[in-house]
């Protein structure tokens, strides 16, 4: 996964939202709601994966 899907994909499940009266600091939000069939316990792989994809991303960044 390139940094750019990442990016993507990331900024299509979440938003941030300014905190009142802190600068640069922001809450993330999930895109998809709560009651959503899609969201699940994510596994041991999955989160193993997810690690690996975030440390790929980073290592693209120049």
């Amino acid at each position: 996964m390139g940094s750019v899907t990442f990016v993507e994909d990331f900024n299509e499940a979440f938003e941030f939202t300014p905190v009142a009266g802190r600068s640069n600091e922001y809450v993330i939000h999930s895109k998809v709601p709560r009651s959503s069939s899609a969201e699940k316990e994510m596994t041991s792989e999955d989160w193993d994966k997810f690690e690996k994809d975030i440390k790929d991303a980073f290592e693209q960044v120049p």
